[in-house]
């Protein structure tokens, strides 16, 4: 009696749980919309809604809607299978932003019920997450492969110099003392769980960094962007990267 008894609970959770995922999407079901239809295309989506997909060969995830890149209501649910992904947060304290970053010229947006950004607060763009592997190394797709590429093919150009911060600036040698684009590589490879790249252009009307990040243990590359005058807390940045990555896999 007992064991039917715990038999039925499970299998009520079961149904409960099957219940609930297909009610989730279809609270925001993939359909095509007119685009005259404004009304739909304005529908408000919870942000704490959870966007479900997997990437191909890769792990499983559910993304809060207000990190995931404020897709439209049709849209949101329409690719459950996917290459890539995006999201986007704030810094230090991880939340999700309330006002879609893309399209915006700076990192430090003002949102309504907080107040106006400091020099430490500004948004961080994960804009491409994809699988990855060490099979990828002869494709140039990690770090560590882009930097012995380049060491390998212009012997004696470039220079590896230690910085205070921990990174390994790569210096061009040839690019002289007044380049037409100047930028700043960093490359850091000593973490066996973790491949950095940063590549920075501080002289831009939004100096910015762009960011590589490749997650040997979970088989995840990350091409983000950060503002320049944060390059001091890159290591704040990347723990944040795996942080929220580790957070949303479906175990």
């Amino acid at each position: 009696m007992a064991a039917a008894s715990r038999c039925g609970r499970m299998l009520f959770a079961i149904v409960t749980l099957v219940w609930a995922t297909a009610a989730l999407s279809e609270e925001y079901p993939c359909k095509p919309v007119p685009p005259n239809d404004t009304k739909t295309r304005s529908l408000p989506i919870d942000p704490d809604y959870l966007v479900k997909f997997k990437l191909v060969d890769g792990p499983a995830f559910a993304i809060p809607y207000g990190y995931y890149g404020f897709a439209l209501p049709e849209k949101v649910n329409c690719q459950p299978l996917r290459d890539v992904f995006s999201f986007n947060f704030w810094m230090p304290d991880l939340r999700a932003p309330k006002k879609d970053p893309y399209g915006l010229a700076y990192f430090r947006i003002q949102e309504d019920g907080h107040p106006k950004p400091g020099p430490d607060d500004y948004i961080v763009q994960a804009l491409f997450v994809e699988r990855a592997t060490d099979a990828d190394y002869a494709k140039h797709k990690l770090p560590s492969s882009w930097l012995f590429t380049w060491l390998g093919v212009y012997d004696n150009r470039f220079l590896l110099r230690p910085e205070v911060n921990g990174l390994l600036r790569v210096i061009d040698l040839e690019a002289g003392s007044n380049p037409a684009v100047k930028t700043e590589d960093y490359v850091r490879l000593a973490d066996p769980l973790e491949e950095i790249r940063l590549e920075c252009s501080p002289d831009t009307l939004n100096p910015t960094c762009i960011y590589y990040i490749y997650l040997s243990d979970l088989q995840l590359l990350i091409k983000g962007r950060f503002p320049y005058d944060a390059l001091n807390q890159w290591r704040q940045i990347m723990s944040a990267n795996r942080t929220l990555i580790e957070r949303w896999i479906v175990r």
